[in-house]
C-alpha cells in the first residue's frame, strides 16, 4: 500500500478507524483498571504502520507529510489518550536523532522504530524545574566517557523506552549554550528507574522518575555536539 497515493490513504485511514473500534478501544478499560498497557501494544500499532508513519522510506517508514499524517494521528486519538501518546512519540522522536545523530546513530536506532523493536524515549524534565536551563542533570567528562548525575521525572513509555534522550549540563557556566544531548541505553551502569505514583489522568503512558549515579555514558552515546542540547530537545 502506497500512502503518498491518495486513494490508498483513504483505505489507510479507513483501516485505521477500523482497528481503533476493534482493537484499541476494547483495551481501554483494561488500562484504566491496571493503569498500564498490553505488553505487545507495540506490535500490534506496528502491524498498522502506525509508529512510522513520519519516519522516511529509508529507513522503513512511509515518509508522510504532516497533511498526511495528523488525520491518521486524529483516529487514533478518538480512542485512549494513552494510545496516541505513544503513536505521536514514535512519530516525532526520531527527528533529534535524524537531524543530529551520527551516521551509525541513525542506523542503530531509527530502522527499529516502525518495527515496534525500539521505542525513543524523551528525558529533560525534572522535579523543581522547568524544562530547559534550569535543569540540575550533569555529565562531566571522563577520558572516552561522561559521567552523570542527577534525576529526571514524569518521563513517559520509561517501561519501554530505550534509549533515552537525556539532557544534561556539560558546562553550566555556558547557560543554555551548556546543555548536551545523550542517548542512554537502559543498560548503562549507574542508571535506574523508579516507578512515579498514578497520575490524575492518562493511565498507561507508565511515567518514571529516572535516577544517575555516577552513570558511566560512552562519548559515543553523545548526540550532536557539545552545548546542542537545548536546540535538539526543542
Amino acid at each position: 500500500m502506497d500512502l503518498h497515493n491518495p486513494k490508498e490513504w483513504e483505505k489507510y485511514r479507513d483501516s485505521i478507524k477500523e482497528f481503533v473500534r476493534n482493537e484499541l478501544d476494547p483495551l481501554c478499560e483494561e488500562i484504566e483498571n491496571t493503569g498500564k498497557l498490553p505488553g505487545d501494544i507495540l506490535t500490534k500499532l506496528a502491524s498498522k504502520k502506525l509508529l512510522g508513519l513520519t519516519i522516511p522510506r529509508e529507513y522503513g517508514g512511509e515518509g508522510l507529510r504532516f497533511s498526511q499524517y495528523w488525520p491518521i494521528l486524529e483516529e487514533i486519538a478518538k480512542s485512549h489518550g494513552s494510545f496516541r501518546l505513544l503513536v505521536h512519540g514514535a512519530n516525532g522522536i526520531w527527528r533529534m536523532i535524524h537531524n543530529y545523530g551520527t551516521a551509525e546513530q541513525k542506523q542503530k536506532y531509527i530502522p527499529p522504530v516502525p518495527k515496534g523493536q525500539v521505542y525513543l524515549g524523551f528525558a529533560l524534565t525534572e522535579p523543581g524545574t522547568g524544562t530547559g536551563v534550569d535543569i540540575k542533570c550533569t555529565a562531566v567528562r571522563d577520558g572516552d566517557s561522561y559521567i552523570l548525575n542527577g534525576k529526571k521525572h514524569l518521563i513517559s513509555f520509561s517501561d519501554y523506552a530505550n534509549p533515552f534522550h537525556v539532557f544534561a549540563y556539560t558546562d553550566k557556566s555556558l547557560g543554555k549554550r551548556g546543555v548536551t544531548a545523550f542517548l542512554l541505553e537502559r543498560s548503562t551502569p549507574g542508571f535506574k528507574m523508579v516507578d512515579m505514583p498514578p497520575t490524575m489522568g492518562l493511565k498507561g503512558s507508565a511515567h518514571a522518575e529516572l535516577i544517575f549515579e555516577n552513570a558511566v555514558v560512552p562519548g559515543t552515546q553523545l548526540l550532536g555536539k557539545l552545548g546542542e542540547g537545548l536546540d535538539i530537545a526543542f
